[in-house]
């Protein structure tokens, strides 16, 4: 046996028996760090194309009108015109030439937003795998169904710990993928079903025997690292049990760490399976299963296409899965749900909950459009607008769909988004609540558009005032900005008018696009730039949305028409946004 192998587990022993039998469990969270204050220029990395002039020029000219510092532009090469990037190029030359400039330049900490600019690239291709690869495919699949299989046993006896018949379970003698989240649902049910049993309330000084049985199959089921995250002393455990836990925590983030840069390599790469051990121990049967799948799906290539500007608020993050999404640690769902626990610190740092390595999550907002003129004049009617204030209509396109769940739940947003402007502002709202959507020319002046479901088919229904701001819920709608056959959404707003718009370059699904409400809402606060009204809304990365606009530009930041308060339910609003107005806004 490994010598440090043994320690370790010694080690988790020793905390299960000493501190274990004599706590409360609970959930020990990282969260966001409390908020800075409004996006600043000097907070901006401007990325361009060195090979576009006009890209180049406009990039300069941003920096001159907003006062962006000079050692925020950052040049890229980037040949060709063509609107998507292969993953090995979008590597090599547009994400590790950024994380380089950051680094030279010492702005890593500095720099919040990052800010791609027409010229630039907006999709990246899905990846293709290799023969050495497909190799990998086969050995992962076993792997992946020994790990299932020994995931079924733990469920089974935790079921016998909760009092559960396990013959009654389903089970499948040769499980595949397909099955690891319904084993996974039924390990999180049967391991509090079976605590809850077990343990008397309130709980003794001596727990018990049935709690060691349950203590040893979650560490088999999430690894020792997740155990001993949820566990805090009593009062009555011994001096040294506060320290004893705290370096045991440690010890167990150091090693998923580890496990996790290890991961990081290239798939074909020997030292990248010394990980699945690590993994194993401290993550446990669960962190084995996912990392396998997550391997699995990337190789296969489906779903692993993805905009540009959503993989760039993974910036910092030197691993994660390519296939499908990652959540938005910025989420304003996530800020609240985790909150802050390391008061003063910077933000724009997305962190993930108590067990995983904190990874910065940048936000992203591009200056682009259809044309290098469109770009330009993105700039000049935000600033514009921002001196003289955003004045017009506002058009919401809903459907007339009810239900709480997929079309219905975004549907009654929109809805809802109407009922709180009639409610609680002036501004003139116009809902459309039939299955046919607004007809040419059916709403004149508008500030704010959102509605749906005209897939790539653009309406114009609108006429824009300068400094408009509005998205089209629909897959697909900035699948290509430039073409001038394009006939998605993203291009024809942008093309009448409007100057900040949000779009998915391929499939996002319908659940990636941010709530009407929550995106508008925390717009009209005022409190917020653009960037940060996405950034803060936008449920995924690394996936397919990107937001179009200047990152800077705050059309109610002058006059307020909504409050925080009015938009989010008190108990769910992020503690670093409760309160005043940030300092900048009230200067």
């Amino acid at each position: 046996m490994d010598p440090g192998k043994s320690r370790d587990a010694s080690k988790t022993r020793a905390i299960a028996h000493v501190v274990c039998l004599a706590v409360s469990l609970i959930v020990i969270c990282a969260g966001v760090p409390v908020s800075a204050g409004v996006l600043v220029a000097d907070e901006l990395l401007l990325i361009y194309n060195d090979a576009d002039p006009a890209g180049k020029g406009l990039a300069e000219r941003y920096a001159e009108v907003r006062g962006v510092p000079a050692d925020r532009l950052c040049p890229l090469i980037v040949l060709g015109r063509s609107e998507e990037i292969v993953p090995g190029q979008f590597e090599r030359l547009i994400r590790q030439p950024v994380r380089d400039y950051l680094e030279r330049h010492g702005l890593r900490e500095k720099v919040r937003c990052l800010v791609p600019f027409y010229g630039l690239p907006i999709r990246v291709s899905p990846r293709k795998n290799t023969a050495a690869e497909r190799v990998l495919l086969l050995q992962w699949r076993r792997q992946l169904q020994e790990t299932l299989i020994e995931l079924d046993k733990v469920d089974a006896e935790l079921a016998v710990l909760a009092g559960e018949n396990p013959a009654t379970r389903p089970t499948a003698t040769q499980p595949s993928d397909k099955d690891l989240a319904r084993l996974a649902e039924e390990y999180e049910r049967l391991r509090a079903l079976a605590f809850a049993r077990i343990m008397p309330n309130p709980p003794t000084r001596e727990p018990p025997p049935a709690f060691h049985r349950w203590v040893k199959l979650v560490e088999t089921g999430e690894g020792a690292a997740r155990l001993l995250a949820q566990i805090s002393t009593r009062a009555d455990a011994g001096e040294d049990a506060p320290q004893v836990l705290a370096d045991s925590q440690r010890q167990g983030r150091e090693v998923l760490s580890r496990a996790r840069a290890l991961m990081s390599r290239a798939f074909t790469d020997p030292e990248r399976e010394k990980a699945r051990p690590l993994l194993r121990q401290w993550g446990g049967l669960l962190d084995v299963a996912y990392s396998l799948q997550s391997d699995m799906q990337e190789v296969e290539g489906r779903e692993t296409e993805a905009a540009v500007d959503s993989e760039l608020m993974l910036l910092w993050w030197d691993h994660h899965p390519g296939y499908r999404w990652q959540p938005n640690w910025l989420n304003w769902r996530q800020r609240a749900a985790y909150p802050t626990s390391s008061p003063g610190a910077a933000e724009g740092v997305g962190t993930q909950p108590a067990g995983l390595e904190q990874r910065r999550t940048l936000l992203v907002c591009r200056i682009d459009g259809p044309t290098a003129g469109v770009a330009r004049r993105i700039i000049d009617d935000s600033i514009a607008v921002e001196r003289a204030g955003l004045c017009g209509n506002v058009a919401i396109d809903a459907r007339g769909i009810r239900g709480s769940q997929g079309h219905g739940e975004y549907d009654t947003d929109l809805r809802s988004l109407a009922q709180l402007l009639k409610k609680r502002t002036p501004l003139p709202v116009r809902l459309d609540d039939r299955s046919a959507l607004f007809a040419d020319g059916d709403c004149p002046e508008t500030m704010l558009y959102c509605g749906w479901y005209s897939l790539r088919r653009y309406v114009r229904a609108c006429a824009f005032v300068p400094g408009s701001v509005g998205y089209h819920i629909a897959s697909f709608e900035a699948a290509g900005l430039k073409q001038p056959k394009e006939t998605g959404w993203c291009r024809g707003l942008l093309l009448d008018g409007m100057a900040a718009t949000l779009g998915p370059v391929a499939e996002p699904y319908l659940h990636a696009f941010p709530k009407p409400t929550e995106f508008f809402g925390l717009l009209l606060t005022g409190r917020m730039t653009l960037a940060e009204c996405y950034a803060y809304t936008t449920p995924c990365t690394s996936w397919m949305m990107m937001m179009i606009g200047d990152p800077l530009y705050r059309p109610f930041g002058a006059k307020p028409v909504l409050t925080i308060d009015q938009v989010f339910p008190a108990e769910l609003i992020p503690p670093e946004w409760a309160g005043g107005l940030p300092t900048s806004l009230t200067n």
